[in-house]
């Protein structure tokens, strides 16, 4: 059995975010612990 369909996320992200990471649990950015550099 082949899987037909499944849901993806872009990852992009901006030049100043720190602390980015990929959650597996939420298949994409955890937005929780991202910041902002100034």
């Amino acid at each position: 059995m082949l899987p037909l369909l499944w849901s993806k996320a872009p990852l992009i992200r901006g030049r100043n975010a720190t602390n980015v990471h990929v959650s597996p649990v939420f298949n994409g950015y955890d937005v929780v612990t991202m910041g902002v550099a100034s």
